[in-house]
């Protein structure tokens, strides 16, 4: 076979392997590779030429540790003027020595910090090399100049910190000068490890970006030589690398690595980003490594964070001078809670935002004023620059202002310490901090919060110098987003830093957590900071490098290319280069041969800007095409028409186009098209192919017509008759035929399709293959289209398969038994065990499947969840505790969390199990305690996770704290800035509140905030939840609350917060005069959003509060001054100002709150005709006004006339209601002055109990009303109960004729208000209710309409209080009689002789049905009920029954109930009862009307039970009794 790294095609084409007939002087091509390069002609290593140069040197291991600068400290003796080194134990490089086994010899090789004379070179190098094993660089002073303060530090530092250099100010372009320095110096670095390795055995590690071209000169030199590289900044996404003018050379240099080590995820993910996209590279993951293919060497990825050296930090804890700093710094700050901060004076570090931040801190929290300091600590600067001086000139500037505004003279909230502070002193400060912010824009790790949780876990020395005991540690951290360790302290607060608010929030939530939750975050950061040591870090380093260089002399490298952009190549050692005779040759020799060739890279050279083949090769593969002993294939993933276009001469040739699935041109076509009609045509021109290929059997065209058919179904368009194809490629053998055919399988059926029971005999054949593929591809079939049927028949397989080798098999067998058992619950029994088995695996895939499957179990099978119950809940605990606190793990990180989808399906289980279940619960309780405060609540995935645990604990048996504390989550959640997690908290508050309302009330204060939001679904449901947490307590402060932001809400939302407003003050108003100024206050606000039932109820409650009948006239005046725009309110206010006008003008019913206000006559008349004559009232408003006038010309005589001709004006009014009250009111006030007064009287008090009654339902509906106070109507009313109608309340009827009438339980308040609700209390049997129920009562008694009023039993509306004569009888606009007969109410004639009797007189009243004897219902020594009764006739099933309830007692009885239940069969209708107190010793008695159905009238008798209540002296006193007498004819 031939290989395109060996040969291009022309080159075959000339070695006399074909007869082929040259055109003249034919051009040569260039030799077609992979990359451009030089591969070795010699068949073997090739020149490995620097690899016999260097002697071994033993066998002791040796590690090579290569750095900018060494681990020393140098000075010269100013006596002998030598240099002086001795090692810096603070070095990092020093200390990772520490993972090394105790056998290695480790050597150093980098610069030293002084410029040692040429002369002096020598005699420093030898001494450093046999006293510290340190091989010095010794760098020109101007090369280093421009190696490390130019390229290194002004161009690849702000690159890799994200920071572009824009334009001159910020930041250096590109210098190719710097570039060529920084090449250089990587050169002599590389120069002076030749000097000293030994390549077979010794290993090199290359630290930072200061060397990221080193392992170029190094590979050059050894092809097989060990390096790894460890890269301490950030590595920046590929669109900020990308700008690199030298991108390509910088990272071949670092693919000559064999392992490259990153701090984090998100850095390793760019640089493979990078790679992928600028140079082509992909890379894959296998069991936590991930590796990228290099030319055929596999250049390994290392995510591990950098650690500390405890045993270095421990002992400077441990020394006096700290304790003693420790004891000074102490007392200086005693009695404030000290915030650190240590940073480098560096743009990147941030501090000028932890400075703004701190003043927020103080702005927001005006309390902590001399509470709080934050310390910090400046280090000195590792570069220069002027944006190193603008940052320090900021951070001065920014600190003096918060002093100057927030400090005195004894308190500075910002100390800054610019100065070199030893290691001795800042652990002191470590130790004394209350809180650590580390707040970098973008860092590499920093170090700073390991040391800080080291030195918080203290030492006894450190206990006794801050005067505590062996109490528990304590730490907070609050670190950027944007730095190395984040990830990895996953108990810290994270921040974005250029989000001031928050990290203030995040600081005043540092301060105020409890002690408790520090302890647990502290003692999490400690476990992960001590077993993850800087030892550690080396250690897993240096193993994963070992790991990665073990093959590397089972393998043949050969080096290509030129410069930086050498690399070396590696291939198996079985590869041989194949030679143009070798391969001319084995042809001949042949009688039978396949060749395929690749088109792109092989006919065409990729670099061929023209992609058609030429003649000469068009002519060379016809040649080899005609042959008959030739079978010549191109394979492309190009298209099949240009294939075929550009390859037509060649007849004989086959093209595999689209890698062998003729799809795109198909695809192409159809999205070309136009129309609908188009697209149609198109599809149905396919679909008539691939049914004439399916009925000539085309086997080999099948799997490309099923191909089409999927994407053809996608499109919508029918593909049944493809559907059988899908059963023939599964029964083939192959696995790209099987794979096909299920895909189809799933897609084009479904297990309601009969066809589908022909695979089932294919899918049990696949699940016992011997391939795991195949049985992965049956188990993903099953789990997605699996019947009822199919499930019963392959149960056992799968249930087998859970138990199988691979985990993957595991996996989707797990989630294929979860579709069985939700088709057929009874094959549940049959998972259990392997189901509990399965929790106890490693994979996580395995794992989440399984918890899933248990989840599944639990659901549809009472056994299984007590299987689990018993047997695997302590698991789980372990699972999820071992989850919750597993270490930082790249493969499963999410946000700095593991696995969180394994988290919360363990939740999900243990929910279930926990419910109802006291001992599981108890189990339980601890990893939840733990997971609801370990868990960070700044990233969702971390939210998710909260929110699952937060449902857990609400739904297990538990006690009440961790009720509160899942209750408290919620209350954070409420200050997230998502808006999906604000909202779900507010629903899940919504159902703690009957589980726990105290816990929810603490959060009272941001659930108002949250009704303030600008997210209308998170306003309306915080509405709601407020409405929940309303009582008698707090319904002042909330009401108010909410009124104030009715005043700024918006204009769709005031509907609803209106609503909720009313119903609160209604149903949890303490006084009557609270109730009426906070309506007063809607109605100004927002009266036009106010519902009619709302301020009906209103004006009973003012009807009843005789006491405040001025007060509230008054400040209805005032608020119509004010807010004439709300109709609702004007309403109100006319009605009160013709009620109570009087009381008004003359100041009567004056309360010490208010202040008297000066109105007349007139002025009153004036707020009446100002509500008239507005253009925007409706015809209600218009004819309450009307109603107003008629009576104020009764009680203001002196504006007789001017009322008189405000009515006139509404004579000609086009709607017809007000003309015709006009001219009607015009009458009386004209005519019939000496009745006017009677007429006009006063309403009487409105019955508040009946009135809520008939409002039933009128509440909001999504409102819960199941706790909390009763309703406002159980307020003492201040007066006594009248009557239920009285005769003047609706003699003024203005409901026209064509109004319906409304239904008697729910009669519209406003006809009782406006006019007569004539209702018939049940319409006979045969007859017909009359059309016009709502006539109005004052046209009848002029004799102005004929329509006869139905029958009622509210006739008691017509019966006068007034015991008076008749007056004169009204005349001049009266028409004749109408001859139809009025209906039989006592309560008409007398009124109707009131006005003059034109009316034929009523008939008299028909006795109401049979009487029947009274009986004694109940009756004991101080309380006896009666019952009378009647039937109505024609209803013989229908029992009307008046009870009278008489006090025997020498006490009364106050808040008198009854309430009475009755058996199914009869329905029971109670009236209200004429009053709520007996009075003593039979005095009066009260009565009550019932109205009892029976619907197996003559079969059953009645039956009542009865359930009394009252007050005697102030004790409540309940008495019950059953009647079994009633009279057997009933």
């Amino acid at each position: 076979m031939a290989s395109k790294s060996c040969a291009d095609f022309l080159d075959l084409a000339r070695g006399n392997l074909l007869d082929i007939p040259h055109a003249p002087s034919p051009r040569a091509l260039p030799r077609v590779m992979t990359v451009p390069g030089i591969i070795s002609d010699v068949d073997g290593y090739g020149s490995n030429e620097g690899d016999s140069d260097a002697a071994s040197s033993g066998s002791r291991e040796r590690k090579i540790i290569v750095a900018n600068m060494l681990p020393l400290n140098t000075k010269r003796d100013p006596e002998t003027s030598k240099w002086c080194f001795s090692l810096d134990e603070d070095s990092l490089l020093l200390q990772l020595r520490d993972g090394f086994s105790p056998e290695t010899e480790v050597i150093y090789v980098g610069s030293i910090k002084a410029d040692i004379d040429a002369s002096e070179q020598e005699e420093v190098a030898k001494k450093l090399l046999e006293d510290f094993n340190c091989v010095p660089t010794f760098l020109p002073q101007d090369l280093q100049k421009k190696f490390y303060l130019g390229f290194c530090k002004q161009q690849l530092w702000p690159l890799f910190h994200y920071m572009l250099p824009m334009c001159p100010d910020h930041g250096d372009r590109f210098d190719r000068v710097l570039w060529q320095a920084y090449v250089s110096a990587n050169k002599i670095y590389a120069d002076k490890v030749m000097e000293v390795i030994t390549p077979e055995d010794d290993f090199v590690w290359i630290h930072d970006y200061h060397l990221m071209i080193f392992p170029t000169f190094l590979r050059k030199r050894y092809k097989q030589v060990k390096i790894g590289f460890f890269l301490h900044s950030p590595f920046p996404s590929s669109e900020i690398y990308r700008t690199l003018s030298v991108r390509d050379e910088i990272l071949r240099g670092l693919l000559n690595c064999d392992l490259i080590g990153f701090q984090t995820f998100d850095y390793a993910r760019h640089f493979l980003s990078c790679c992928s996209r600028m140079l082509g590279l992909d890379y894959e993951s296998k069991r936590g490594h991930i590796g990228l293919d290099y030319f055929g060497r596999t250049v390994y990825i290392k995510i591990l964070p950098v650690g500390v050296h405890m045993g270095r930090l421990e002992s400077v804890l441990n020394l006096s001078s700290t304790a003693s700093k420790l004891k000074e710094i102490k007392a200086l700050y005693e009695g404030k809670k000290v915030i650190l901060g240590i940073d480098d004076m560096d743009i990147f570090k941030g501090i000028s935002l932890k400075l703004l931040a701190m003043e927020q801190l103080l702005l927001q929290n005006p309390d902590l004023l001399g509470k709080v300091v934050l310390i910090q600590i400046v280090n000195p600067a590792r570069g220069s620059g002027k944006d190193v001086q603008e940052a320090k000139n900021e951070t001065y500037s920014t600190a003096k202002r918060i002093n100057d505004v927030y400090g005195s003279s004894d308190y500075q909230p910002v100390v800054l310490i610019d100065r070199h502070v030893l290691r001795f002193e800042k652990s002191a400060y470590y130790a004394l901090a209350e809180c650590c912010i580390v707040n970098a824009v973008r860092d590499g790790m920093n170090l700073v919060p390991y040391k800080y949780v080291v030195c918080r876990q203290g030492t006894p020395n450190m206990d006794k110098a801050m005067g505590v005991s062996e109490s528990p540690r304590t730490s907070m951290l609050v670190v950027s987003e944007f730095i190395g360790c984040s990830p990895s302290l996953s108990g810290a607060i994270r921040v974005n830093p250029w989000d001031i608010e928050a990290v203030a929030d995040a600081l005043n939530s540092a301060l105020t957590m409890p002690d408790s939750e520090k302890q647990l975050r502290h003692e999490k950061h400690y476990r992960y900071v001590s077993t993850h040591d800087v030892a550690y870090w080396a250690r897993s380093f240096m193993q994963d490098l070992e790991r990665a260089c073990k093959d590397h002399y089972s393998k043949r490298c050969w080096g290509i290319g030129f410069g930086l952009g050498f690399r070396v190549v590696s291939l198996s050692p079985s590869f041989r280069k194949l030679g143009t005779d070798q391969i001319v040759s084995a042809y001949r020799r042949t009688s039978r041969r396949a060749i395929f060739l690749d088109y792109d890279g092989t006919v065409v050279p990729e670099t061929s800007i023209i992609k058609q083949p030429s003649s000469e090769v068009n002519l060379i593969l016809k040649t080899l095409s005609d042959d008959p002993r030739n079978t010549v294939f191109i394979v492309s993933g190009r298209g099949r028409s240009s294939l075929s276009d550009w390859l037509a001469p060649c007849e004989m040739l086959g093209i595999a186009a689209e890698h062998g699935y003729f799809l795109r041109d198909m695809i192409r076509a159809i999205r070309a098209c136009k129309t609908a009609a188009e697209e149609r045509a198109v599809v149905r021109k396919e679909c008539a192919a691939i049914r004439a290929s399916i009925n000539e059997n085309d086997n080999d065209y099948r799997h490309r017509n099923l191909a089409k058919l999927m994407f053809i179904h996608m499109l919508g368009y029918p593909t049944h008759f493809g559907q059988m194809e899908c059963l023939k490629l599964i029964a083939s053998t192959g696995f790209p035929e099987k794979r096909i055919g299920y895909l189809g399988l799933m897609l084009l059926l479904d297990e309601r399709q009969e066809v589908l029971m022909l695979v089932t005999n294919s899918l049990k054949q696949d699940l016992n293959h011997s391939n795991q593929y195949i049985v992965g591809l049956a188990l993903c079939a099953l789990g997605n289209i699996c019947s009822a049927e199919m499930a019963r028949d392959l149960a056992p397989e799968v249930e087998r398969l859970l138990q199988f080798r691979d985990p993957n098999i595991r996996k989707k067998a797990a989630l294929c038994a979860i579709r069985i058992i939700k088709k057929v619950p009874d094959l549940a029994e049959n998972f259990i065990n392997a189901a509990a088995s399965l929790l106890k695996e490693k994979h996580h895939g395995v794992l989440i499947s399984s918890v899933q499957l248990c989840t599944e179990l639990c659901k549809v099978s009472s056994e299984a969840l007590e299987h689990f119950r018993k047997k695997c809940t302590e698991g789980l605990v372990r699972v999820l505790k071992d989850v919750a606190n597993s270490p930082y793990a790249p493969e499963y990180d999410i946000s700095g969390i593991t696995d969180p989808f394994l988290h919360i399906r363990l939740l999900k289980l243990l929910r279930v199990l926990g419910q109802g279940d006291a001992d599981a619960s108890d189990s339980m309780n601890d990893i939840l305690a733990q997971v609801a405060t370990k868990t960070e609540s700044n990233k969702n995935a971390g939210n998710a996770i909260l929110y699952e645990c937060v449902q857990t604990i609400m739904s297990i048996e538990d006690s009440g704290g961790l009720r509160v504390l899942a209750i408290n989550i919620l209350g954070r959640f409420l200050s997230n800035r998502d808006n999906n997690i604000r909202y779900v908290a507010l629903n899940m508050l919504m159902k703690s509140v009957t589980v726990d309302a105290q816990a929810v009330q603490r959060h009272r204060v941001t659930i108002l905030e949250c009704v303030k939001d600008a997210d209308a679904s998170i306003r309306k449901r915080a509405l709601e939840l407020v409405c929940l947490l309303v009582n008698e307590t707090n319904v002042k402060p909330l009401t108010k609350e909410l009124i104030d932001y009715l005043e700024v809400s918006d204009q769709d939302f005031r509907e609803d917060l209106t609503e909720k407003i009313c119903f609160i003050v209604e149903k949890f108003s303490p006084e009557k005069i609270w109730y009426i100024d906070q309506m007063l206050k809607v109605l100004s606000e927002a009266g036009n959003y106010v519902k009619d039932e709302v301020w009906h109820a209103l004006i009973v409650v003012i009807s009843n509060a005789s006491d405040l009948h001025g007060y509230t006239v008054r400040g209805l005046y005032r608020a119509f001054q004010t807010s004439a725009d709300q109709e609702t309110l004007i309403r109100v206010a006319i009605w009160s100002i013709g009620e109570y006008g009087e009381l008004l003008v003359n100041n009567v019913g004056m309360l010490n709150i208010e202040d008297p206000v000066t109105v007349t006559e007139s002025d009153a008349v004036d707020v009446v005709e100002t509500a008239i004559k507005r253009h925007s009232s409706d015809v209600t408003t218009k004819a309450m006004a009307l109603i107003s006038l008629l009576k104020l010309s009764s009680r203001f005589p002196s504006c007789s006339q001017r009322i008189k001709d405000i009515i006139v004006q509404n004579k000609g009014s086009l709607v017809l209601e007000l003309q015709q009250r006009s001219i009607e009111f015009n009458s009386i006030v004209e005519k019939h002055k000496n009745i006017r007064s009677q007429l006009v009287e006063r309403m009487p008090v409105l019955d508040e109990a009946t009135f809520s009654g008939r409002r039933t339902g009128s509440l909001p509906s999504n409102v819960s009303t199941s706790n909390g106070p009763s309703s406002r109507n159980n307020l003492p009313n201040g007066v006594s109960k009248q009557p239920a109608a009285a005769p003047l309340v609706d003699l003024l009827d203005l409901s026209s004729d064509d109004t319906p009438a409304p239904t008697s339980a729910g009669g519209d308040f406003l006809h009782d208000l406006l006019g007569v609700d004539l209702v018939p209390a049940s319409t006979q049997p045969g007859t017909t209710q009359s059309s016009n129920a709502g006539t109005d009562v004052l046209m009848d008694l002029l004799s102005i309409g004929t329509s006869p009023i139905p029958t009622s039993t509210r006739s008691e509306v017509f019966s006068s209080p007034l015991n008076k004569p008749p007056v004169t009888p009204l005349d001049g606009l009266l028409t004749p009689p109408s001859p139809t007969t009025q209906s039989p109410s006592t309560g008409v004639s007398p009124m109707l002789d009131l006005l003059g009797g034109f009316s034929p007189p009523a008939p008299a009243l028909e006795k109401n049905g049979s009487v029947y004897a009274s009986i004694t219902a109940y009756e004991s020594a101080s309380l006896k009920i009666t019952f009378d009764f009647s039937k109505a006739p024609g209803s013989p099933e229908t029992t009307l029954i008046q009870a009278t309830y008489i006090n025997k007692s020498p006490d009364e009885f106050t808040s008198f109930s009854f309430a009475a239940a009755v058996p199914r069969y009869l329905q029971l209708h109670l009236e209200p009862s004429s009053g709520n107190s007996l009075p003593a010793n039979g005095n009066e008695s009260v009565t009550q009307s019932f109205k009892v159905i029976n619907t197996q009238h003559g079969k059953k008798p009645l039956l009542m039970k009865m359930k009394m209540s009252y007050k005697a002296n102030n004790e409540n006193v309940t008495e019950e009794g059953q009647v079994n007498n009633f009279p057997r004819e009933l």
